[in-house]
């Protein structure tokens, strides 16, 4: 969950609490925050429902450990929380530079930004700030309601450099694990497979990738070299 969510987080437990006639301090109701705030928030409402149509737990007030004990397993980037607006902008913003720029966001984002990509190229950046901000939101609010978690995306861009960037893109986000493997391109997770036989594709691609534009007939080894590198690293050590 994120602060957008804290009312009607509190609005739950705070419900929760009068149902089981329980009812909650401040401190009690951060502390319930603190420890449910990584999870999505209808899934914490779904396992709410849960709890009380419990013929035998349903009769206690749930505890977070409770709540947390009947979400459902989780994927690595399941249930991520939706970036805030403001940060959702600092993302969407990189799409000001044009399309040649790799972009990892969320389909809200992507949905936000070609809302005021218009009036952004008309009357600048604060404005457009503004109405993005109120739009994402708005679109954040129903993904909300209809138990959509944010999932990202990679958009690659094209041009000069725009491969090398979106492997660096990539890799970022499967550090911060905002993308698994299976959201990676089909061309680099066909890399991914294990068998010596992609070994000549992964040469390919790593020159391709070093190839900066029409201009130039040859890829540098070393570039070429580097890439292998990293393209092996972002596959989480394939050889």
């Amino acid at each position: 969950m994120i602060d957008h969510d804290l009312a009607r987080f509190s609005a739950l437990i705070t419900g929760m609490g009068e149902y089981y006639r329980k009812p909650l301090s401040e401190s009690a109701m951060g502390i319930y925050w603190d420890l449910l705030k990584s999870y999505d928030f209808t899934a914490i409402n779904a396992a709410a429902g849960k709890h009380a149509q419990d013929p035998e737990a349903g009769r206690f007030m749930p505890m977070a450990a409770d709540l947390i004990k009947l979400l459902p397993a989780q994927k690595s980037t399941d249930y991520l929380p939706h970036p805030g607006p403001e940060e959702a902008w600092a993302i969407a913003f990189k799409a000001a530079q044009g399309e040649h720029v790799p972009i990892v966001w969320t389909q809200q984002i992507q949905d936000a930004w070609g809302d005021v990509a218009e009036l952004y190229a008309q009357e600048g950046a604060l404005p457009a700030r503004m109405a993005f901000k109120e739009i994402y939101a708005g679109i954040v609010d129903v993904a909300k309601r209809d138990g959509i978690p944010a999932v990202y995306h990679l958009t690659e861009g094209y041009g000069p450099g725009a491969k090398q960037s979106a492997i660096d893109a990539m890799s970022d986000a499967l550090r911060k694990g905002l993308l698994t493997a299976d959201a990676l391109p089909d061309g680099i997770k066909y890399l991914a497979a294990p068998q010596t036989s992609a070994t000549p594709a992964l040469e390919k691609l790593a020159e391709r990738l070093a190839l900066e534009g029409p201009a130039v007939e040859k890829a540098d080894d070393s570039v070429i070299d580097e890439n292998m590198t990293k393209i092996r690293a972002l596959l989480g050590g394939f050889s």
